[in-house]
């Protein structure tokens, strides 16, 4: 009867999950990477060396581990789809890569991708504009803290394919 509880409590959990996940979330140096990078950019948009307008009162962010506990566990359920249960205030950025080989994700490279977005961005126009919500996010100068998570899981199709999948929370929003 133990043998049985046992092998329930350790192998039924694994049938449950969503992904078969193969790499671990991120650690200390790719979170300081996270937090330089961004602020990097809202500098750069803060002091006007961009086609924007000068930012003022924006703010650096600072790194928090709620947001980033909140990011990785949705990151571990390894779905591009928005987190619909994250609080009102706490805004999203995900990216989704395919990968050949589990290897460390390089975050400055999905940073700048959303950053990129400021290329579609008229600074003219009011209100939301699609295809730059991950840009609008990034600078958004009211914002003052940030987590991230990330996995890395094999295909469901291919195992020869691996997922990497990267959320930041941002707050607020």
């Amino acid at each position: 009867m133990i043998f049985r509880l046992l092998l329930l409590f350790y192998v039924f959990p694994i049938f449950l999950q969503e992904c078969i996940i193969v790499d671990k979330p991120f650690e200390c140096d790719d979170m300081i990477q996270i937090l330089e990078y961004h602020n990097d950019l809202r500098s750069k948009v803060a002091q006007g060396r961009t086609k924007l307008f000068e930012a003022k009162d924006m703010w650096a962010l600072k790194w928090d581990d709620a947001l980033a506990v909140m990011a990785q566990d949705w990151a571990n359920k390894c779905t591009l789809k928005p987190n619909t249960g994250r609080p009102n205030d706490c805004g999203e950025n995900i990216a989704w890569l395919s990968l050949t080989e589990v290897q460390p994700i390089d975050v400055e490279a999905i940073i700048e991708m959303w950053y990129d977005e400021i290329n579609k961005f008229d600074p003219e126009i009011k209100g939301i504009q699609g295809g730059t919500e991950h840009f609008t996010q990034l600078i958004w100068g009211e914002t003052q803290f940030i987590g991230c998570g990330s996995t890395i899981f094999q295909d469901k199709e291919d195992s020869k394919v691996y997922q990497a999948l990267v959320v930041c929370n941002y707050k607020p929003a």
